[in-house]
């Protein structure tokens, strides 16, 4: 029997080692002890990368013993869910078996993986603690090898630790006598934290502590060269650190910042592509765009399975259980896409692209060479304005073409004009600032979301149709159920697409307005006032 929780109250660190012969002589001077039983301690606690269910007040433990799992799911130190899981740990909500647990989980965490980042391994010896009247405790003691891990760096700590359990006929009096009697050993103290927060502590955690990248701070009269050099920089470095998530299919988050950071390094070599030195990015436009289309369909599927259980909750009932075998094909096609990113990353033509990415933002003695020489030494401000008024221009050039019967086409090309904006005004927060400036990022922001569902939607259709296609050649489960499901499924999201072209009507008049747009000539000032000009 385990009594052992990383999570629930009473639970005390020794500071000062004590061995199990040794609790057991100083207990027996306060108590009547029972014969001392002894279990191994393997015990994993799991979140996941962002931290969702330790900021939800939740803790997730798994138990193994053998080839099985005992999970149970804490809140304030009371188990909420438990559940035994036979063979190997699921990583993901979606696949743990049906019942209390799982709903919770995929409430909580969606479709991020649920990976381990505390493992305590050891041995526990339990007492039984009981005064003249029947009323008990169990007491443990943990000595135990703690190890945190988070995103592929591991810190390795070694400790002591009691804990208390009341039994079911325990008095508030006897427990509190308890209590007491530990609180006064030397070297004693609470951990009001539970383990967790020992080890948070006491290794530098910071649970929430994930941050993708910041916005860097530029003065205005900066030189440009070294400054676009530290955003590019800073994009590699972005792609670097989240290599190790996706090798090892850690989350879907790190591909799809993996990815930003990539779109991102696109989008400032082509928005500066009058500035910069051609023979530099040329070619790494191409490897660029390479990477890109190899990396897309994995998180395709991300995004299709994340999206996939909120539309299977607007089914007719039972509808939603014959989508198994479309779920089962998403999760296949998805584990062969990670496998094809992990060749991806490990290739030689990939190791030739990161040299030369790190060549040109590593050569700091050489600032010059990344631009041309008449650009070179301008002002970064005035870089900013020439490529953020590109960026605005080209984009209110291509959405006020767009009408109720243009193509998918003409609103993807909106969708990267303006992805192509925002990612401009996000680099350079620090150059502008004010509340025009946030007024103008938040319109865009809402007419980058429509058509961000647009294109989810309009791949998700055409990936859709070429599953149901599978499906029927390989008589997948379900029989006519299952194309009805499906027929269903591409019905809600024909409306989801309807939705987003009347929606991107509204959030382009929004947009266009003259009350945004003021805030752009504001930032802009000159730059606008004779592009206008060339444009009459």
């Amino acid at each position: 029997m385990r009594f052992f929780t990383p999570f629930s109250g009473n639970l005390f660190v020794l500071r000062r080692h004590s061995s199990a012969p040794e609790m057991e002589a100083l207990l027996a001077n306060f108590f009547h002890l029972g014969a001392v039983e002894v279990f191994d301690c393997d015990i994993q606690c799991c979140d996941t990368f962002d931290w969702r269910l330790w900021r939800a007040g939740y803790h997730l433990q798994a138990v193994q013993e053998h080839q099985s799992f005992g999970l149970s799911l804490w809140r304030d130190a009371n188990q909420v869910d438990t559940a035994d899981i036979s063979g190997v740990m699921p990583r993901f909500a979606e696949q743990f078996a049906p019942g209390a647990l799982r709903r919770r989980l995929r409430k909580l965490a969606g479709n991020r993986a649920l990976l381990p980042f505390l493992s305590v391994e050891g041995r526990q010896s339990c007492w039984q603690l009981r005064d003249e009247d029947g009323s008990g405790v169990t007491l443990a003691l943990i000595e135990a090898e703690l190890e945190f891990a988070r995103q592929g760096e591991a810190r390795r700590a070694a400790g002591n630790f009691l804990q208390i359990v009341p039994l079911e006929s325990c008095s508030a009096e006897f427990l509190r006598r308890v209590l007491t009697v530990c609180c006064s050993l030397q070297g004693v103290e609470s951990l009001d934290g539970g383990l967790v927060g020992f080890g948070i502590e006491a290794l530098g955690m910071v649970p929430g502590d994930y941050q993708p990248w910041q916005a860097q701070r530029f003065d205005a009269s900066m030189e440009s060269a070294p400054c676009v050099r530290s955003i590019l920089g800073q994009w590699v470095a972005v792609m670097g650190r989240n290599e190790h998530g996706m090798v090892h299919d850690l989350d879907a988050e790190f591909l799809h910042d993996y990815r930003v950071a990539l779109r991102r390094l696109r989008s400032l070599l082509r928005s500066m592509g009058d500035v910069l030195d051609a023979e530099v990015v040329q070619s790494l436009r191409v490897d660029l765009a390479w990477l890109s289309s190899r990396t897309g369909l994995a998180r395709d599927l991300d995004v299709f399975l994340e999206s996939l259980e909120p539309l299977q909750r607007q089914l007719p009932p039972g509808s939603g259980e014959v989508l198994l075998s479309l779920k089962s094909l998403l999760w296949h096609k998805r584990r062969r896409a990670y496998g094809s990113l992990q060749r991806l990353l490990s290739s030689a033509r990939y190791a030739r692209v990161l040299d030369r990415l790190n060549s040109l933002v590593l050569r700091e003695d050489d600032q010059a060479s990344l631009m041309t020489a008449a650009m070179a030494d301008i002002p970064i401000k005035q870089l900013a304005d020439l490529c953020i008024g590109d960026a605005l221009a080209r984009l209110l050039k291509k959405g006020g073409r767009i009408r109720a019967k243009s193509s998918d086409e003409q609103l993807h090309e909106v969708r990267i004009a303006a992805k192509r904006l925002r990612y401009l005004l996000d680099i350079f927060p620090s150059l502008y600032g004010g509340s025009g400036f946030e007024r103008a990022v938040r319109a865009l922001k809402e007419l980058q979301t429509c058509l961000g569902e647009f294109n989810d939607v309009a791949v998700q259709l055409q990936a859709l149709e070429e599953y149901a296609a599978q499906m029927y050649r390989s008589q997948a489960e379900g029989g006519y159920r299952l194309y009805m499901a499906l027929g269903y499924l591409q019905a809600l999201l024909h409306q989801r697409r309807s939705h987003c072209r009347g929606e991107f009507a509204r959030q382009w008049k929004k947009f266009a307005d003259n009350r945004v747009q003021k805030h752009f000539s504001a930032m802009l000032g000159d730059i606008l006032k004779k592009r206008d000009g060339e444009d009459t």
